[in-house]
């Protein structure tokens, strides 16, 4: 397990107990057992909406007050780190998982 982790770029940091599977794991699991993956998308796109509503949301008011500007600012920040490490786990993910000829 060490090195396969290894060669997909990542630490080991021990197994897991029993049970301790990611919930997102259950869902991934699930669809493949439901034939849809429409729960999948619904799960995924969620924590990408709720940041994104959090940006509108204070869009409007940022330049009315430096608060509001900060308030502004951490929304963006979150909310483009957050779709960042969607993508850069996805394209990690599709690259170790790539079969070449």
């Amino acid at each position: 397990m060490r090195i396969h982790r290894a060669g997909e770029g990542a630490s080991f940091d021990g197994l897991k107990p029993a049970g301790g599977v990611d919930p997102i794991v259950k869902a991934a699991d699930g669809v493949i057992e439901a034939g849809s993956i429409d729960a999948l998308n619904k799960e995924i796109t969620a924590g990408v909406q709720e940041r994104f509503n959090r940006v509108m949301g204070t869009i409007k008011h940022k330049d009315d007050s430096v608060e509001a500007g900060r308030e502004y600012v951490e929304a963006y920040v979150d909310f483009m780190h957050y779709v960042e490490n969607l993508y850069n786990v996805a394209s990690k993910s599709l690259e170790h998982h790539e079969h070449k000829e």
